[in-house]
């Protein structure tokens, strides 16, 4: 079961992601599971290696996780699959149902993101955290 200290600090961490005005991305290159999986979600999109998997057994222990974002992102039927089952969601899985926007060998990632970034930065402030909210908020 978790420490209080690391609920508090995943919380944070997700709240940090999904309110910054600018684009927030993951980068998963392994296991991303319970609190690590919903940080992830919560960023504005999760570029993934081959290697990289998803898994929320949080029930299974005993404690309640990622139920706010994996259903709107995955469907109510998948997301409890996986929290009721632990069940382990593979990168191309995983990007076959919306939770990650690509896959990337680890030999490329350092110049995808690099391009990602550039674009990102290229582009202006305001429409990105307007595009942003509007995108969130369903407007």
């Amino acid at each position: 079961m978790l420490d209080r200290r690391t609920v508090v600090k995943s919380g944070a961490a997700l709240a940090a992601a999904s309110t910054l005005p600018m684009p927030a991305i993951a980068i998963v290159e392994g296991p991303a599971v319970g609190s690590g999986c919903e940080i992830a979600a919560g960023c504005d999109f999760i570029i993934a290696t081959p290697a990289a998997s998803f898994r929320v057994p949080e029930a299974l222990w005993g404690t309640v996780g990622a139920t706010q974002r994996l259903p709107r992102i995955l469907g109510k039927r998948l997301a409890k699959d996986l929290m009721f089952t632990g069940r382990t969601l593979n990168a191309a899985d995983a990007l076959t149902h919306g939770l990650v926007s690509r896959i990337v060998e680890p030999s490329a990632l350092d110049a995808t993101l690099a391009e990602i970034s550039k674009t990102i930065v290229g582009a202006p402030p305001a429409a990105l955290a307007l595009a942003k909210r509007s995108i969130d908020q369903g407007i």
